[in-house]
């Protein structure tokens, strides 16, 4: 028997609205992990086997004084005299690891019951490695920021005032002289300090010659006047858990750090460094709770090498 009109609307009639159940997404989730991370590009990270060692620092005043008497430089040695015996002052450096480390858990119920898209156990592992890597960006740009200050002439965002070609010259030639002769390799421009700066005059002409594509993130040149650029872009939350307006803060302030980055040897001048035993990723099981644990773990510390192989530059943005 044919349904009336009225037995029709009394049931749900089939359109594209309720002809899927709602499912999770396969190709797309939202997070939010640390970016613009620069620690290792500026420090070097060495493999050591014990977690706490010393190594030599040869004096430099030793090693750049000259002698010599009368306006004449150099051991001049009479015939058949002995030469003269030079000194070499040494001193130790030291460095000693921390283990640092995180864990989570997934337990069986939960590996049953979610969804693939979930992928539990990665996301909550690559969570807690981000996070380790953003506390040694943290670490690593404190012991940037404890190097010895230099002030700028004037801000660089004041108009068109200040002169950063200038205030990173003075640099170079203040490490020149603390180093008996060896210029800084890389300059350190947090993101904010960058923006600024590519609009400044004496930035223009570089610009204008570099390609858009070697951009360093999209602001300045892979190199100016000399000096490889980093740019750092990590903020962390600087607000605890519950307040009511959470704050972002820049994890490299407003300072800029030039400083020599150089090669793990002997006789190095490279500025800083992370002297690393071991990473690894860490699993065990908690029978008794049905749970597995994860744990990403460093074992390392962070240290300047050389101190007079980095500076400061104060007071850039007014």
């Amino acid at each position: 028997m044919p349904r009336t009109s009225g037995q029709l609307t009394s049931r749900t009639g089939i359109d594209v609205a309720n002809v899927h159940v709602d499912a999770l997404m396969k190709n797309l989730s939202v997070a939010y992990m640390p970016q613009g991370l620069i620690a290792e590009e500026v420090a070097v990270v060495i493999p050591v086997s014990f977690e706490n060692d010393i190594y030599t620092i040869w004096d430099v005043d030793d090693t750049g004084r000259t002698t010599g008497t009368n306006d004449l430089v150099g051991p001049v040695v009479a015939d058949g005299a002995e030469p003269s015996e030079v000194g070499l002052a040494r001193t130790e450096g030291r460095y000693a690891c921390d283990k640092y480390a995180y864990s989570v858990q997934v337990t069986d119920r939960q590996r049953a019951n979610s969804d693939a898209p979930l992928q539990l156990e990665l996301v909550k592992t690559n969570f807690v490695q981000k996070l380790l890597l953003l506390e040694q960006e943290r670490r690593v740009a404190a012991l940037f920021a404890s190097a010895t200050e230099v002030a700028a002439a004037a801000a660089w965002d004041a108009g068109e005032g200040g002169d950063p070609e200038g205030d990173l010259d003075g640099l170079k030639n203040t490490i020149r002289l603390a180093t008996n002769g060896d210029l800084p390799t890389d300059v350190i421009i947090p993101y904010q300090v960058a923006l600024k700066l590519k609009k400044h005059a004496q930035l223009r002409d570089l610009l204008r010659w570099t390609h858009s594509d070697l951009l360093v993130n999209g602001d300045l040149p892979p190199t100016i006047w000399n000096l490889k650029v980093h740019i750092p872009a990590s903020n962390y939350t600087s607000t605890r858990e519950g307040q009511a307006t959470q704050t972002h803060t820049n994890v490299w302030g407003d300072s800029v750090c030039v400083f020599i980055k150089g090669p793990v040897s002997l006789q190095t001048r490279t500025a800083v460094a992370i002297p690393r035993v071991s990473y690894q990723v860490k699993r065990w099981r908690w029978e008794h709770r049905s749970t597995s644990l994860l744990s990403p773990q460093y074992i390392q510390d962070e240290i300047i090498v050389s101190s007079p192989s980095i500076r400061e530059l104060t007071g850039v943005l007014a």
